[in-house]
């Protein structure tokens, strides 16, 4: 199939993947939904005439373009002057920016005042225990958080 896979063929390929969410966007609702994508492949199958299996070229292309990204994020880190960026000659780079905020970390959370529940569950034949440990920071030292430990146990 690799006569396939032109350029034309790829960007083709790309606008179909991007057009389909549940596939690459993680913040999408349908995202962990298999049933969902396993139907975005052959709607992609079928849009294309070509097997799923081709279809799944799309997963080398996002490997170039995130190591395409990866060098431009390298070469900004490097202090070179803006001249000296590496700027991407790969055909299809533009055409897959939608995934740039894909690649991007999650914003940080303030954990300063973060509590932390861990639940047991313990049962045996006529006695269930159940115990909960929360551990919550109290300051913002580096003081050993607060810790509450509450032990519960019923006989049914």
């Amino acid at each position: 199939m690799s006569g396939l896979w032109n350029n034309e063929t790829c960007l083709t390929l790309i606008d179909a993947y991007e057009s389909k969410r549940v596939l690459w966007d993680s913040t999408y609702e349908e995202y962990y939904n298999r049933i969902k994508k396993e139907d975005a492949w052959r709607d992609i199958s079928d849009t294309l005439n070509i097997s799923v299996d081709d279809v799944k070229k799309i997963v080398s292309l996002t490997g170039s373009f995130r190591r395409e990204r990866s060098k431009q994020k390298r070469s900004s880190k490097t202090g070179s002057g803006q001249d000296q960026a590496y700027v991407s000659k790969w055909f299809a780079f533009d055409r897959m920016k939608f995934l740039m905020d894909k690649s991007e970390p999650n914003e940080t959370r303030d954990s300063s005042n973060l509590s932390l529940f861990i639940f047991i569950i313990y049962t045996d034949y006529k006695e269930v225990m159940f115990a909960c440990l929360e551990l919550t920071n109290t300051t913002n030292s580096q003081t050993l958080p607060e810790i509450t430990l509450v032990l519960l146990v019923q006989y049914g």
